[in-house]
C-alpha cells in the first residue's frame, strides 16, 4: 500500500514537472542560444517574482548574456521569449512587420483600470488605434504652442520657489531632482489637462492635492513591488486579486474632477487654451465623455512621470559635466538674445546642442528600459549571424533598451556622457534602431514633442538663471529601484543650485 502511494506521489510530481517545463525545449529545438537554468513554472523570472529586478533590469541582464548573437531565447514564466539585438530585427518588430507585433505584453484590465486601460501604451488592437488617434491630436504644433504659455507660467512659479530656497539657505540650495521637477510637471498637467491649479509649489502639504495624488501612483516608496511583479508575471492572478494600477479612490477623484470641469465649461461657454479644451471640442464629434476622461488621465500619466524623470537625469548629467554646462549656457544666451532674453516656444526650437544633451541623457537613462511585444501571427525571423527561428502566436519579443544603449558595438565607450553622439553627422552614420529612447514605429512615444518641449524649456530657464553642481547626497554609482517599472534611482538624484548673479 505504501509503495503504491509513493508511486502515485512520484507520478503526480513528475506530471506536474512535465507540465511546468513542457515548453522548455522550444529554443533548443530551433538551435537558438538560450539562457540556462529555467525553473519549473517560472522559467527565468525568479528575480522578477522576488522583486530583485524590474522588467528593464531583468531584460538588461539577459541582454548582456547574448554576447554577439542576434537573438537569444529565454522563458518569461512559461512563455517562450526572444531577446533581439540585431537592429534590422528590431526594425522588423517595431516597423516593417509591426502588424505581427503591435500589442505590448503589459495590458490592464478595463474593469479594474477603466481609464488607464485605454492609454495608448496599455491598449490593444482597435482600442489602441482609436486611443492613439484621439490622444495624438493633442500634440500638434498649434496646440503645443498654445499650451507652452501655461508651461512658462509654471516656470515662473518654479524659479520663485527655487530663489526662495536659495535665499533661505544663504546662497545655494540642494534639491532632489525628481521631487523638484515633479512639481513642474504636476502643475503643468494639472493646469493643461485638468484645468485646475495644482498648488505644487505651495509650502503647505495640505494644499498640494494634485502633487500628493501623483505621488500615490508613482512614488516607489508607495508602490508594492510584489503587486507589480504579480501584475506583470501573472496577470490573470492579478485580475482575480483585484490589483489595480491606479487606486480606486484616485481614479474616482480624476473622473469626478474631469467631469465637473467639463460640465462647468460647457455651461459657462468659457474656454481656455489647454489640452482639456481641445478634448472637450472633440467630445461630441469623435469621442464620448468616458473617452474624454480617459484622455485627460492619459495626459497626466504620460506627462507627469516621464517628463519629470527625463528632466532629473538631464540636470544631473549637466551638473556632473561643467564643460558641457558652459557650452550649453553659451548656446542658451546666444539664442535668447534674439528673443529679448526670454525663453519662448520658438527660442527653444533653435537650441540644437541642448537637444543633443537631452538625447544623450535619455540614451543613458531611458524612461522605459524595455519593450515586450506579443507575436500574433506565425513568422520567421533571421538574424545577421545566420540564426533564425519560427515564432508562433503568443510568443514574446523582448527589446532591452538599456542593453542596446550600452552596447559597445553600437556606442563606443557607452558609459561616457557625450552629447556629440547626436550631432547631425554622427546621427547620419548610425542605424536609427540602435537608439530607442522614444521607441520607433507606430507605437513610438506619442508625447515626444510635448516631452521635449517641457525638458528643453525648463533646462534653458535653469541654465539662464542658475549654476549647477553635483551633490554628495547622490549615491554613486547610480542604482535603480526594482519596485517600479519606471527609471527611479535609489536615494534620488541630487544637485546644487546657485544663482548665476551670485556666482558671477
Amino acid at each position: 500500500m505504501i509503495d503504491i502511494t509513493c508511486l502515485l506521489i512520484v507520478l503526480a510530481l513528475m506530471s506536474v514537472y512535465l507540465y511546468l517545463t513542457k515548453n522548455y525545449n522550444y529554443w533548443k529545438n530551433q538551435n537558438v542560444p538560450c539562457a540556462s537554468y529555467a525553473l519549473p513554472g517560472i522559467g527565468h523570472g525568479l528575480s522578477l517574482i522576488l522583486v530583485w529586478d524590474n522588467l528593464a533590469m531583468w531584460a538588461t541582464k539577459l541582454y548582456k548574456k547574448m554576447q554577439k548573437h542576434s537573438m537569444y531565447g529565454c522563458y518569461f514564466i512559461q512563455t517562450p521569449a526572444l531577446i533581439i539585438r540585431d537592429p534590422e530585427l528590431i526594425k522588423c518588430v517595431l516597423l516593417s512587420d509591426f502588424a505581427n507585433f503591435q500589442n505590448n505584453m503589459i495590458t490592464l484590465n478595463e474593469q479594474l483600470d477603466p481609464a488607464m486601460a485605454r492609454n495608448p501604451f496599455f491598449a490593444k488592437d482597435d482600442i489602441w488605434k482609436e486611443s492613439r488617434m484621439v490622444l495624438g491630436n493633442n500634440f500638434s504644433g498649434k496646440i503645443l504652442r498654445s499650451v507652452s504659455k501655461i508651461l512658462f507660467q509654471v516656470c515662473e512659479k518654479f524659479t520663485t520657489f527655487v530663489n526662495e530656497q536659495i535665499t533661505e539657505n544663504k546662497g545655494y540650495a540642494e534639491f532632489e531632482l525628481k521631487d523638484l521637477f515633479a512639481r513642474i510637471t504636476g502643475e503643468m498637467i494639472a493646469n493643461s489637462a485638468f484645468g485646475i491649479e495644482g498648488q505644487s509649489f505651495s509650502r503647505s502639504p495640505s494644499l498640494q492635492a494634485f502633487t500628493n495624488i501623483a505621488k500615490e501612483i508613482f512614488d516607489p516608496k508607495k508602490i508594492n513591488g510584489i503587486e507589480e511583479a504579480i501584475r506583470f508575471c501573472f496577470p490573470k492572478l492579478a485580475d482575480k486579486l483585484g490589483l489595480r494600477m491606479i487606486p480606486k479612490e484616485i481614479d474616482t477623484y480624476f473622473r469626478q474632477t474631469t467631469k465637473t470641469i467639463i460640465k462647468a465649461r460647457l455651461q459657462s461657454n468659457k474656454s481656455r487654451n489647454d489640452f482639456l479644451q481641445y478634448i472637450i471640442e472633440r467630445m461630441y464629434k469623435e469621442i464620448n465623455e468616458d473617452m474624454a476622461v480617459s484622455q485627460a488621465i492619459s495626459l497626466f500619466f504620460d506627462g507627469y512621470e516621464t517628463s519629470s524623470s527625463a528632466l532629473s537625469f538631464v540636470i544631473y548629467h549637466i551638473a556632473e559635466n561643467p564643460g558641457i554646462q558652459e557650452k550649453l549656457r553659451k548656446e542658451v544666451f546666444t539664442v535668447l538674445k534674439r528673443f529679448d532674453n526670454k525663453v519662448t516656444y520658438e527660442a527653444i526650437k533653435m537650441m540644437h546642442y541642448l537637444e543633443q544633451v537631452i538625447y544623450e541623457s535619455i540614451r543613458l537613462n531611458p524612461p522605459l528600459g524595455e519593450f515586450v511585444k506579443v507575436c500574433n501571427k506565425q513568422i520567421q525571423l533571421k538574424g545577421y549571424d545566420g540564426l533564425q527561428c519560427n515564432l508562433k502566436p503568443g510568443d514574446l519579443i523582448i527589446i532591452s533598451v538599456f542593453g542596446l544603449h550600452m552596447d559597445h558595438e553600437f556606442w563606443p565607450n557607452p558609459s561616457k556622457f557625450d552629447p556629440e553622439r547626436f550631432s547631425t553627422i554622427n546621427k547620419a552614420t548610425r542605424n536609427k534602431f540602435t537608439y530607442l529612447g522614444f521607441g520607433e514605429g507606430p507605437r513610438m512615444c506619442i508625447g515626444k514633442r510635448m516631452g521635449l518641449m517641457i525638458v528643453k524649456a525648463v533646462t534653458a530657464i535653469i541654465l539662464q538663471q542658475y549654476f549647477l553642481e553635483p551633490c554628495s547626497k547622490t549615491r554613486v554609482p547610480l542604482q535603480m529601484n526594482p519596485n517600479t517599472f519606471a527609471s527611479v534611482v535609489r536615494g534620488g538624484l541630487w544637485a546644487r543650485f546657485e544663482s548665476l548673479n551670485t556666482k558671477n
